[in-house]
């Protein structure tokens, strides 16, 4: 029997839990391409057009007077200082104008590796059209020492994005004479302002911060092979993290129809055709991904969940075939055809007893079929001989009526494989 195919996410869960303790307490960041460094935006820009030797020359100060002279000054000129009536802290703001786009200390990570793994698994070429590996990397944020959550009175901190920068507290500035000890500060802070919008909501994220970029050697990390990722895209959508949930917000939606991003206007049953036309020409993933096109657009197309069950079982994806047929049977009206697929696919997952109650269904709507008589016999080898033998010599009677020759070959040997040739009928 062919063993099934193993999920990938499966996969890459199994190699987070290795590498994580139950004390731990983790964020994931996920990037399209597996070289690149974990730096904030802001390092990044202050980086561009500057020699390698100038770029190492960026310290702590210089990192600050960009965010208030280059950042926060303008920005409270230009009003953006005020939300709702209230006015916002240095970091609040600093978040508001990073989720539309500016260049910040903030770096993006999230509480949901399911997250990280589908910002890992996103297209990035090289400059010669070659598709980069991913990366997620993994952060144990429960290490006082190195991490420590902002807290509502550091964001308002009468010394502004200066103190949390240099990592000055309200509880540090209490010493003597006003003066900040920086013994026990940490290197670098978290911040999950979930009430700020609701694609951090949904991504549920949380920034780190502190220094321009995070340390490597903190972070253990999970490379997602460049011709995975396609895979692992798909089993994320059937999970229910999509690009839609994530940046399901204003921007988000303006961004998904923004003019760089393809328009398909192919109908369901377009998406539907081609798909079969790829699964006839053995290009079962492309089938796949057009099935899943067309379910997108119309969720009760029983068909269409049908033929990418199909594709699904030809590569191996026995479970992801069976939830197919699963929800493509709740759909569509009963077809014999559609409970013997149903139950060769638990035969394959050694379902037995219930591949058997999904042959009994079959041959309820279809009892005069010699190949449901087949398969309910060749799964009756796994549990009865004598219930595969009188299915077995059935099948070969129907199929010799009918005249299907390479059926009556099929059958005669899994007679042959349970010790006894057909008998004459």
């Amino acid at each position: 029997m062919n063993a099934p195919a193993k999920s990938l996410v499966a996969k890459y869960l199994g190699q987070l839990a290795e590498m994580t303790s139950h004390d731990g307490i983790y964020a994931y960041r996920g990037q399209a391409n597996a070289g690149w460094e974990v730096e904030s935006a802001a390092y990044r820009r202050l980086k561009k057009g500057k020699s390698e030797a100038e770029s190492k020359a960026i310290n702590q100060q210089y990192f600050i007077d960009y965010h208030r002279q280059e950042i926060l000054e303008p920005a409270r000129m230009n009003g953006y200082g005020i939300k709702n009536g209230q006015k916002l802290s240095d970091l609040e703001l600093l978040a508001e104008l990073q989720h539309n786009g500016a260049a910040t200390c903030l770096i993006d990570f999230t509480r949901d590796f399911f997250v990280a793994l589908w910002f890992a698994c996103q297209s990035y070429k090289d400059e010669d059209g070659g598709e980069q590996d991913g990366k997620v990397f993994v952060l144990n944020t429960n290490n006082p020492e190195t991490f420590r959550s902002i807290e509502q009175n550091d964001m308002h901190h009468k010394g502004g994005v200066e103190a949390v920068l240099n990592f000055q507290t309200r509880e540090q500035e209490k010493g003597d004479e006003g003066k900040v000890s920086f013994e026990g500060a940490p290197s670098y802070w978290h911040w999950s302002p979930h009430g700020m919008n609701q694609r951090i909501l949904r991504q549920n994220s949380l920034f780190v911060f502190g220094k321009p970029n995070v340390d490597g050697e903190l972070m253990k990390k999970i490379t997602i092979p460049q011709a995975e990722k396609s895979d692992v895209l798909r089993e994320l959508e059937m999970l229910g993290t999509t690009r839609e949930s994530l940046f399901r917000d204003m921007p988000g939606f303006a961004n998904l129809h923004g003019h760089e991003e393809s328009v398909t206007l192919s109908s369901p049953l377009e998406n539907f055709r081609a798909g079969n036309a790829a699964a006839q020409e053995g290009e079962l993933n492309k089938a796949v991904g057009l099935y899943s096109k067309a379910v997108k657009n119309d969720r009760c197309y029983a068909e269409a969940y049908h033929g990418r069950a199909i594709a699904q079982f030809k590569l191996k994806k026995y479970e992801e075939a069976l939830r197919d047929l699963d929800k493509a049977i709740s759909l569509g009206p009963d077809k014999a055809a559609w409970y013997r697929n149903r139950g060769i696919v638990k035969h394959f997952l050694e379902k037995y007893d219930a591949a058997i109650g999904d042959l009994d269904k079959a041959i309820e709507i279809a009892p005069n079929e010699a190949i449901l008589y087949w398969v309910r016999g060749y799964i009756y080898t796994k549990l009865d001989a004598e219930s595969a033998r009188k299915d077995l010599q059935h099948a070969e009677k129907l199929a010799k009526q009918a005249g299907d020759n390479e059926l009556i070959s099929n059958i005669e040997k899994a007679l042959s494989s349970i010790g006894e040739a057909s008998d004459d009928v």
